[in-house]
């Protein structure tokens, strides 16, 4: 009998939800700062850490998407949060496969927008504003604001067309990463 060897089936792998490369924006005088240092240094925020963002996802839904109050886009605000008064602009690309997965969240950007423009972020930071702060009091914000949600979950975003941020929760050591610095204006 003329029998087919039966295949062995390899366990089919967990597609990435991380694409190859997440950027980080910045202006000139973080990137001196990140140059002297050796690290992109995390930023103390709702959650703190390295906010970035996948190229594709900017492109399309930051640029298409406007904040809260409709004055600009995710992607405008984004610059905007980048320079911080300051003068230059600056990209880096960072591939992610020298960087620790385990230490990344996502959140949707838009969600985080109508939250910081709501009026219980407003009622909060007023409540906490005698007692260090929000930023000092994380527990009082919502889970998802101060957890961000696992990687594993971007696909279904994406599948929404909603604007992500990627939180390393950390800093980013530059040696030996593959950091590479786009542009700078």
């Amino acid at each position: 009998s003329s029998e087919k060897p039966k295949q062995i089936e390899e366990p089919k792998k967990e597609s990435s939800t991380l694409p190859k490369y997440l950027y980080h924006l910045t202006n000139s005088t973080n990137y001196e700062r990140i140059m002297e240092t050796g690290f992109l240094l995390l930023s103390e925020d709702l959650i703190d850490g390295v906010y970035l963002f996948d190229m594709e996802d900017f492109q399309s839904n930051w640029r298409n998407t406007k904040n809260a109050a409709g004055t600009h886009t995710l992607a405008e605000a984004l610059v905007e949060q980048a320079l911080k008064r300051e003068k230059g602009l600056v990209l880096l690309r960072i591939p992610t496969e020298f960087i620790d997965t385990d230490n990344i969240v996502i959140r949707p950007e838009d969600d985080v927008n109508k939250f910081i423009r709501s009026d219980y972020f407003k009622d909060l930071t007023a409540e906490y504003r005698n007692k260090g702060g929000i930023l000092k009091n994380k527990e009082a914000l919502p889970d998802d604001m101060r957890n961000g949600f696992p990687i594993s979950e971007a696909s279904n975003y994406k599948k929404q067309n909603r604007p992500l941020e990627y939180i390393y929760k950390g800093q980013i050591d530059i040696k030996d990463s593959g950091i590479k610095k786009i542009f700078e204006l």
